[in-house]
């Protein structure tokens, strides 16, 4: 039991040089707000490409079906626009 506390006790001085280190809790609360945030920037910037090629395949199909003649122009073109919004 001993040297289990013992191995503890150096691994905690190992992160926190014993005694909590220079920022104490707030520096694992920062740490992991930083961690938070940039796992969610980038998080945003997948989704945001993943939207885009999105809306490219819509617009392809959407020509296509205005070549075959299945839509008007009309209906091309407006469709067009709210896709484009």
């Amino acid at each position: 039991m001993m040297m289990f506390r013992n191995s503890m006790q150096g691994f905690g001085r190992c992160f926190s040089n014993g005694y909590g280190g220079a920022w104490g809790p707030w520096g694992m609360i920062i740490g992991l707000g930083l961690t938070i945030l940039v796992i969610s920037l980038i998080f945003m910037m997948v989704s945001k490409k993943k939207g885009h090629s999105s809306d490219e395949n819509l617009l392809n199909i959407l020509k296509e079906k205005f070549v075959n003649g299945e839509i008007t122009e009309e209906e091309y073109l407006s469709k067009k626009n709210t896709l484009s919004k």
